[in-house]
């Protein structure tokens, strides 16, 4: 599957355990998932992601930026 989002929503609806997540579109919303699950917030990139590329770890919100903008640069 070339889309990680559309993936774990299958894993989902499917009933396979998964640890919380959510759709992450720009700064605020990734944000708004920190303030919602905590710290520290795994970012994952949708698309072009495999064996840790793609993948940030925001440990404050201070941290959100620039994790966002490398996942947007992939």
């Amino acid at each position: 599957m070339q889309d990680k989002y559309l993936q774990k929503l299958h894993f989902f609806k499917s009933g396979i355990p998964l640890p919380e997540f959510r759709e992450i579109h720009n700064f605020e919303s990734a944000k708004r998932a920190g303030e919602l699950y905590g710290y520290p917030l795994m970012i994952k990139s949708k698309r072009l992601a495999y064996d840790g590329r793609g993948n940030a770890v925001a440990k404050s919100d201070e941290d959100i930026p620039s994790a966002v903008t490398g996942m947007f640069s992939i």
